[in-house]
């Protein structure tokens, strides 16, 4: 049985350093947050701040919403995670791997310390957000529109759709079948960088006013 618990972003941020992660600067510290403890199987997970109320059946103590979910495990979902708010979004912060049918992101900020694993789609949609892979990243299509996709590891797909916001750390271990739109930043002004596996915190900014 799963074990969803609510606390406070200051113990969350303790535990996960979820603020030099996420874009949570003018977050308080008793705003709250969704945990998972161990690993947590689920049907469905929709990351829009208006439909985690109704996703936990748990009540905020304070009216403001929750500020996302962090799984401390694997993380499997027999269906999708879906996130359709372009400008912002609960953050999903995942400690393993992530396995899905489909995976699509917009406006939230997703990172998953594993790998992911979707059996049909990773779709980066049009909005403000960021996908974050540590670890291999495998499925049938991979599309990556405007919205800013990182693979630190490996890529296996049958196609890639993909725009000027598509990472790939190392290009070597990837195996695409089908590849269509624009180059992606495989060798993005050294990214990454083996100090910081994110590379330089101002490439994102430049790539989206490119």
């Amino acid at each position: 049985m799963n074990d969803i618990r609510v606390v406070a972003l200051r113990d969350a941020d303790r535990d996960f350093g979820l603020r030099s992660l996420f874009s949570l600067d003018e977050a308080a510290d008793d705003a709250a947050v969704i945990v998972c403890v161990g690993d947590t199987r689920l049907e469905n997970l929709v990351l829009d701040f208006s439909a985690l109320d109704a996703w936990t059946g748990i009540s905020k103590t304070k009216p403001d919403a929750f500020l996302g979910v962090a799984v401390y495990g694997d993380l499997t979902v027999s269906n999708w995670i879906i996130n359709g708010e372009r400008d912002s979004g609960p953050f999903l912060w995942v400690r393993g791997d992530v396995r899905v049918r489909n995976f699509a992101a917009a406006g939230s900020e997703v990172w998953i310390e594993g790998g992911l694993e979707a059996s049909q789609t990773i779709a980066g949609i049009r909005g403000r957000g960021r996908t974050v892979v540590r670890g291999d990243a495998r499925a049938e299509v991979v599309l990556a529109q405007e919205h800013l996709m990182e693979f630190h590891a490996g890529l296996t797909a049958d196609l890639v759709v993909a725009g000027d916001l598509l990472r790939i750390g190392d290009p070597g271990r990837s195996k695409v079948t089908g590849w269509s739109g624009g180059l992606p930043g495989l060798l993005h002004r050294g990214w990454p960088r083996p100090h910081d596996p994110l590379g330089d915190a101002a490439e994102p900014s430049e790539a989206r006013s490119a």
